[in-house]
């Protein structure tokens, strides 16, 4: 800037907010514990209820007889139901193979194990797998324009878990899905514990909450 002849600089400071341990996590499967999901001709739309009403619901780990009758439901629709009423999906990754070589964006293979009342099945995926699921899941739920949960909600929520893990202990109750954000190439060999926990609190959050487990990206 010149002002009578003098030159003068103005001075910018821009002040870079330090990194958090929240940073390395994507949050955006967040959702209020009041919505859930239900498939009108194949359109996902999403209804208000009562949380009281899903913790006073009753759980059967049995499907009804009439059930092998119901007429045909397609595979990506909401209403189709593969899992057994009342009973978790619990996730745990067994093994991985780890080669720089021939996958080095994406060197970890992971056997994941999942168990569901009597049944146990393994895949095995690697992290551009899981990271693509993520991305179709928030794709969804963007969709959806579903509010982020407000003080309010998650008083409500916190009061309701709590009341009843009280009444039923063992239960396991959903938590927020928190994805890892960061890159696979940049995970250290000495850091894979870590990042195999990580996974795996994502998957088991992630089955836990209904309006995520019954989507047919989840199920393929």
């Amino acid at each position: 800037m010149d002002l009578n002849g003098a030159t003068t600089h103005d001075e910018i400071t821009v002040t870079q907010k330090p990194n958090t341990p929240d940073d390395d996590f994507d949050d955006e499967l967040g959702f209020p514990n009041t919505l859930t999901i239900i498939s009108v001709e194949g359109t996902p739309v999403v209804v208000e209820h009562d949380d009281l009403d899903i913790g006073n619901a009753p759980s059967s780990d049995k499907i009804p007889f009439g059930a092998v009758h119901k007429r045909s439901v397609k595979f990506k629709s909401y209403n189709r139901n593969v899992f057994i009423p009342g009973v978790d999906v619990h996730v745990t990754i067994t093994d991985n193979e780890r080669n720089l070589t021939t996958h080095f964006l994406n060197p970890n293979l992971y056997t994941i194990s999942l168990t569901h009342g009597n049944f146990m099945w393994q895949i095995k995926k690697r992290y551009k797998h899981i990271h693509h699921l993520h991305q179709q899941l928030v794709i969804f739920r963007t969709s959806l324009n579903i509010p982020f949960p407000t003080k309010t909600h998650r008083e409500r929520r916190d009061t309701f878990k709590n009341n009843a893990v009280r009444s039923k202990p063992g239960k396991r109750k959903g938590s927020l899905p928190r994805f890892p954000k960061k890159p696979e190439v940049l995970i250290p060999f000495e850091q894979l514990p870590s990042r195999i926990k990580q996974l795996e609190d994502y998957l088991n959050n992630l089955l836990s909450l209904s309006i995520y487990r019954n989507h047919p990206e989840t199920v393929s």
